[in-house]
């Protein structure tokens, strides 16, 4: 991101600010005082990422006289040196990239120079829990709550976006005269005239997602992930009106519902923690039916994408799914590289014993139907072999069937010509409701089989009631066999 202050500007800022001064920095001298000229030499530090920064502009501005101001930029590991200052006191500060993506002004320090002599003085960015007490008035020390704060810009332009809204949503375990029940949060706050926001209380132990709307422009769903009682920077890029364009579903494609497209384009490798590159890897942009697998070099484009800011899944059999957040403009192409570093570790085969119930006699059933060469079944060996993290995870690569992120939470399954399935989970029909959001209510664990009916005529008597364009069966209970478990 481009300076927003100049350099010229840097010292008229940091003269105005000396007006009031701020907490003075320890300066240890290690050469004897006397009347000569001062050098300096130090560190400036990012807090947030805990690195030094590297092409800060520091300056030192005397007190007593504006025109006395010294300016030195640091090096790549964050060093900067000044010579010849007189001595006096000055007030010390820096300009950064980091700084002006943060939205606040850095901290400055006032510093008493005086002899001839080499002072050392490290300057630093607000320490995170400094920067959430200033913005939050946090003050519980048991608040592990974290902040997260950017801008909201045009994905295109990059110019501000005033009164852009970012939404923040997780869920919370309450406790209540109801029992024991999940409820969605949803936060959401205003970007101001520059179109900078911060928001407060982001919890730390949950799923969090966000995105950013402006009318009806918004970009794709992402997640957060924000460190206990810490700062983390988001920006997002919101698409104008002819950037993201809402296509409907062409039946005569059998597009299974409608998305949205634009002329951005995204390229990336996918490679495993030691680097190698994976093959078949399957990659996803939420809320787009853009989908690809890697090829031999772990390699992957897709094209006709919406631009602004997007969440990318990829997934890879034996490793956990991993979503990154990817900026994308119109006419552009852009590059990412995503490594697979949690792997599914499978643990020694399991003997369980248990006695036959009423549950796993109706897979007798699920066996007779498979027999009867109608739909689509997904046995407990198969389950095994591809060590789903989610339900949805084992309806991804079923014919006919598409599985796309439900906003936030979730996940939609779709069949040809957008028709909502019917999901019966051990005979019993779940609510629309419920059967939107399959992988909270279902443990993939405890499913044992699956089956798919892809179109009215396929589906057996005993779940045609309701009638519906297609039906999910999905069984539960204790697999009578060997069987290897995950750890997640």
């Amino acid at each position: 991101m481009p300076y927003r202050r100049s350099a010229a500007l840097a010292a008229h800022t940091l003269l105005l600010a000396a007006l009031a001064f701020a907490r003075p920095a320890a300066a240890q001298r290690v050469a004897p005082p006397d009347t000569g000229a001062v050098s300096v030499t130090g560190v400036v530090y990012d807090s947030i990422s805990a690195r030094p920064l590297a092409d800060a502009i520091v300056q030192f501005v005397a007190r007593d006289s504006g025109r006395q101001v010294y300016t030195a930029r640091t090096d790549s590991s964050g060093a900067y040196q000044l010579s010849g200052i007189r001595p006096g006191t000055y007030l010390a500060g820096f300009f950064h990239p980091a700084i002006d993506s943060l939205g606040i002004d850095a901290p400055m320090w006032a510093v008493q120079l005086s002899g001839d002599s080499t002072t050392h003085v490290n300057l630093a960015t607000w320490a995170p829990v400094t920067l959430r007490g200033k913005l939050c008035h946090v003050t519980d020390p048991n608040d592990s709550t974290a902040l997260v704060l950017g801008f909201v810009h045009d994905a295109d332009t990059g110019a501000p976006l005033p009164n852009a809204s970012v939404v923040v949503l997780w869920r919370e375990i309450v406790i209540d005269a109801n029992g024991l029940h999940q409820d969605r949060r949803q936060v959401p706050v205003k970007a101001n005239e520059s179109g900078w926001y911060a928001v407060c209380g982001i919890p730390t132990d949950a799923p969090v997602t966000a995105r950013a709307e402006l009318g009806a422009r918004a970009t794709g769903y992402i997640e957060l992930s924000a460190p206990a009682r810490g700062v983390l920077h988001q920006d997002f890029g919101i698409p104008s009106e002819s950037a993201a364009v809402v296509v409907a579903a062409d039946t005569a494609l059998h597009d299974i519902e409608p998305t949205r497209r634009g002329t951005a384009q995204l390229t990336g490798i996918v490679r495993n923690p030691e680097g190698k590159p994976l093959n078949g890897a399957q990659v996803v942009l939420w809320g787009t039916t853009a989908t690809a697998n890697t090829n031999d070099d772990g390699r992957f484009a897709l094209t006709n994408l919406p631009a602004g800011t997007q969440a990318l899944e990829v997934r890879y059999v034996g490793f956990v799914p991993k979503r990154v957040t990817v900026d994308l403009s119109s006419g552009h192409t852009t590059s990412v590289v995503v490594v697979l570093d949690q792997r599914v570790t499978a643990l020694q085969a399991v003997q369980v014993f248990g006695k036959r119930s009423a549950r796993s006699r109706d897979l007798t059933g699920f066996a007779e139907r498979m027999q009867r060469g109608f739909g689509h079944f997904i046995t407990a060996a198969d389950i095994e072999q591809r060590h789903p993290f989610e339900l949805t995870d084992l309806l991804y690569t079923v014919p006919g069937v598409r599985v796309t992120p439900n906003g936030p939470f979730g996940h939609a399954i779709r069949m040809r010509g957008n028709c909502q399935p019917a999901v019966y989970v051990d005979h019993v029909p779940l609510p629309p409701e419920l059967a939107g959001d399959l992988d909270s209510y279902v443990t993939v664990d405890n499913v044992v089989g699956i089956e798919v009916y892809n179109g009215e005529s396929e589906i057996p008597m005993e779940f045609s009631s309701p009638p519906a364009c297609g039906a999910i069966v999905i069984w539960t209970g204790m697999r009578p066999r060997t069987t290897s478990k995950r750890e997640d």
